[in-house]
């Protein structure tokens, strides 16, 4: 086991340290981590998005032939894409 440590900064942000990043793979800006809080100690490790609602096969297959088509937008950011995608989820229900 290994401790690093860094300076909290400005609006309580830090800096993880390359080894850290090299060990939960985070590898680009916007990936997400997750914090347990243990008393005073707090585990921190990479967060996966999960979708909240399941999808049929035939919602899965629409999905992938909608995946290789020339998108219609971009998103700046995942959570931008994040939320038009649970709009769109959202809105699959109603169908």
């Amino acid at each position: 086991m290994h401790a690093y440590g860094c300076s909290v900064g400005a609006k309580f942000q830090i800096t993880l340290p390359k080894a850290v990043r090299a060990a939960l793979h985070i590898e680009k800006k916007g990936e997400m981590v997750g914090f347990m809080v243990q008393g005073e100690r707090v585990i921190l490790a990479k967060a996966r998005i999960e979708p909240e609602e399941t999808f049929t096969q035939e919602e899965w297959d629409k999905l992938l032939r909608l995946a290789q088509e020339q998108p219609e937008k971009s998103f700046k950011s995942g959570k931008e894409f994040l939320q038009d995608f649970r709009k769109f989820a959202h809105s699959r229900k109603h169908l």
